[in-house]
């Protein structure tokens, strides 16, 4: 393993070089701060090349990683030899600037570097254990295992469904690396992704601003919760956003058409890492205009360079999109869409994004959310000012090396709000769906704070006095985000949940051990019932939530969004439900609360009530269920509890707290006959439970630990026309541990719920081990 580890640290090496050569004859670097950035930049680059040379070869030489392999290694090698005059400049790229008289950076880059080392152990010792990473996964083992990657998009049905649009890069590179330990069993490899493209974020920061700044910038985007939330998960977030802050920054150099052809590239390199890759090109594209106005012309030549050197980077994929699915990107699909599911309804009350005053405060999401964004949008909005006031009220030029940085980073801050208020306006909701979308900017963000900051400083009267105010911020922002408390909080849960001892990193062959997901699993609920669906050797398993059945599960595993679902979910009869089922070969249903939404707002839901519940698993976190249901329910015994709504009348509409759910909730305690609270304790026998609920809204029904331990709910809804009446369903809890059940209603304008007396029976056979 040693001799393929040292193999592949060689080649990602000469991908460096290769990418720095090609892109240097491009760029043509006209003094050291420039050969510096582009070296920088190439650290990241280059990898991300070398899986584009990997998958468009391996998309020509179908069946053979080897040949594949082999050709990458060949072009890169050969790129190298024929521009290796490039190379020459680079010992000379590291001045007094850089050296250790930078003192100023150091106590910075201590921090920032200690953060990483962290999320990166995080990342490489945990599990792939977050949805779309676990999904990401699965094809990458299928574009592994058959050795082709022309069943990209994976748009089969019958193996991984995984229908999205994003270009191979990061799949392409788990394929990749998997092949040096040679299968999918040790995945601690493709989990250093997100670590990696950290590292290379913070390199070119550093690269393109200088060690103090650079620092800077990298502590204010390493201490933004979802960003490092994103490495620690082994998320695809910290590749994309790289590649898009590589191509923004390389934009503000684009004053030449060669230059505007390697910034194509890079933008071609974004758009091959993530379909958001069009935001950068966007972003570019005014960049380039700018500059060309700045120079009192209309780049015009520029600017369709870039973009046709993109469109030729990316353009093979797209059209395999355009071919297998329909469209070049896109992020729909048909059972979303399904009126009678209300997935879409569901999600925007979810999100807090149901209105238009809600869609369009979520454009500026950065300014309200502190824990998630931290401070830096207004650290970036105080340093423009200062900036404005030195540079125009004072008249003070701008340092050379900082015009590009801000031009680039000012532009595409300002190019983002405006593209996300004018289509979340139009009736959109793709640039608010999800708070990682604006995570994309972070670096720029960062980036421009401190550029504007350091640039602004030295024409300012009592420039320590403002510094000591900018310090006072930042600090301020790492404790409005509470960095250290989240920080320790999940690596304590996650490493509880998989159950993981960190002394293990020191034995020998650490790499090759057997992956913690399956040495581990007896750990995580969710990992024992999957085990238990693999004991059953027979049929296929619907599961509401795919990306961990699909990844660890034996056997057939149907994704809840596939298309042949779709007779399913417009079924009018249990009956014809059953025969859509039936067809499929389903012979289990795998959800937890969080996920059975396509459950009770179809005829599943009257399955499910039929059906047997085969095993339940619960931890302090989470309960899964697993249903046989082509058996019949299991009878119920004696009532353990029974809770009213008649002493709580008064109450019910007082009170607004944060919510699990949504925005603000109203949590109701639920008391038995005698006004007393109901406690239930968990034990090996599920509980039934049936609740009368109607109206409009979500509704949760939550079992709250009497030992202030995390809890979660045991049944949310989104109660429609669909959903109405006395709704019956079974819950499992973790073995002697007490809880008081609540309701926990959305506040929002039209939500109307009324319930009746809720009642907990016992489910009389075991289901639990």
């Amino acid at each position: 393993m040693a001799v393929k580890l040292l193999i592949l640290v060689s080649l990602v090496g000469l991908s460096w070089f290769a990418f720095y050569c090609f892109a240097s004859r491009l760029f043509a670097p006209g003094s050291r701060d420039e050969t510096r950035f582009l070296a920088g930049l190439s650290f990241g680059a280059g990898p991300i090349a070398m899986i584009w040379i990997f998958t468009t070869a391996l998309l020509v030489i179908d069946g053979s990683l080897l040949a594949a392999h082999l050709v990458t290694v060949l072009i890169l090698a050969v790129a190298v030899y024929v521009w290796r005059d490039e190379l020459k400049p680079l010992p000379r790229c590291i001045d007094a600037e850089w050296g250790w008289r930078s003192v100023s950076a150091l106590p910075m880059l201590a921090v920032a570097g200690a953060i990483a080392a962290i999320l990166t152990v995080l990342a490489f010792s945990l599990p792939f254990n977050q949805n779309d990473p676990l999904e990401y996964a699965a094809v990458a083992r299928q574009i592994f295992n058959t050795e082709s990657i022309r069943n990209y998009p994976s748009t089969d049905p019958g193996t991984v469904y995984g229908p999205w649009t994003h270009p191979p890069a990061f799949v392409g590179m788990m394929a990749w690396l998997q092949s040096f330990p040679g299968d999918f069993e040790h995945t601690g490899l493709s989990r250093l992704i997100a670590p990696y493209f950290t590292v290379a974020t913070v390199v070119v920061l550093i690269a393109v601003s200088g060690p103090a700044v650079g620092a800077a910038a990298s502590l204010m985007l390493l201490t933004t919760f979802w960003y490092w939330h994103s490495v620690a998960s082994a998320h695809i977030d910290p590749l994309r956003i790289y590649a898009f802050t590589s191509a923004i920054l390389l934009a503000g150099f684009a004053v030449t058409p060669r230059r505007a052809v390697a910034a194509g590239l890079m933008c071609g390199l974004a758009l091959f890492a993530h379909s958001a890759g069009v935001l950068a090109l966007g972003a570019s594209v005014a960049i380039v205009l700018l500059i060309g106005a700045r120079q009192g012309r209309l780049a015009y030549s520029e600017t369709g360079l870039l973009i046709g050197v993109a469109h030729a980077v990316v353009g093979i994929w797209w059209l395999r999109n355009l071919s297998q699915i329909g469209t070049l990107v896109s992020d729909s699909h048909a059972v979303w869409n399904l009126p009678a599911l209300s997935f879409l309804e569901l999600q925007a009350r979810e999100r807090g994004i149901s209105s238009l005053a809600e869609r369009l405060g979520a454009v500026f999401r950065g300014l309200s959310d502190f824990e998630g964004f931290g401070v830096w949008l207004y650290a970036a909005i105080g340093s423009a000012v200062l900036l404005a006031v030195s540079t125009y009220w004072r008249r003070t030029p701008l340092p050379a090396g900082s015009v590009a940085v801000l031009l680039a980073s000012g532009t595409a801050i300002l190019f983002w709000f405006a593209f996300a208020f004018a289509i979340t306006l139009a009736g959109s909701d793709a640039a608010i769906r999800n708070p990682r979308y604006p995570l994309t900017f972070q670096p720029l963000i960062a980036l421009f704070a401190a550029s504007a900051f350091a640039a602004s400083l030295p024409a300012l009267p009592r420039p320590r006095l403002i510094g000591f105010g900018f310090a006072v911020l930042v600090v301020f922002g790492l404790y409005s985000q509470h960095l250290i408390s989240p920080l320790v909080n999940f690596a304590i849960r996650d490493l509880d949940r998989f159950g993981y001892i960190y002394r293990d990193l020191a034995k020998p062959g650490v790499l090759s051990m057997p992956d913690l997901a399956k040495a581990k699993r007896q750990d995580w609920s969710l990992y024992r019932v999957i085990d238990r669906f693999n004991e059953t050797g027979s049929g296929c398993l619907l599961t509401m939530r795919y990306s961990d059945p699909v990844f660890y599960a034996n056997g057939c595993v149907i994704n809840p969004i596939d298309p042949r679902l779709v007779p399913l979910y417009t079924s009018k009869t249990p009956e014809e439900a059953r025969q859509s089922l039936a067809e499929l070969d389903v012979e289990y249903l795998l959800f937890n609360y969080a996920n059975r939404h396509a459950i009770d707002q179809s005829e599943l839901r009257a399955i499910v009530d039929q059906s047997q519940l085969a095993y339940f698993a619960a931890d302090k976190f989470e309960t899964w269920y697993l249903y046989r249901i082509d058996r019949p329910s299991l009878p119920v015994g004696k009532v353990v509890a029974s809770a009213t709504n008649d002493d709580c009348l008064e109450d019910c509409g007082s009170g607004q707290l944060r919510s699990d759910i949504t925005r603000n909730s109203v949590e109701i305690a639920l008391k038995d006959s005698s006004g007393m609270p109901v406690e239930i304790t968990g034990g090996e026998k599920a509980l039934r439970v049936r609740a009368p609920l109607s109206g409009h809204g979500i509704v949760s029904l939550r079992l709250v630990r009497k030992d202030g331990e995390h809890s979660n709910p045991f049944w949310r809804g989104l109660l429609t026309s669909k959903l109405q009446g006395v709704i019956e369903f079974d819950v499992g809890l973790p073995m002697g541990v007490t809880y008081e059940p609540v309701l926990e209603i959305a506040v929002e304008p039209d939500s109307e719920v009324s319930f009746g007396d809720i009642v907990f029976r016992q489910v009389q056979p075991g289901g639990q081990d």
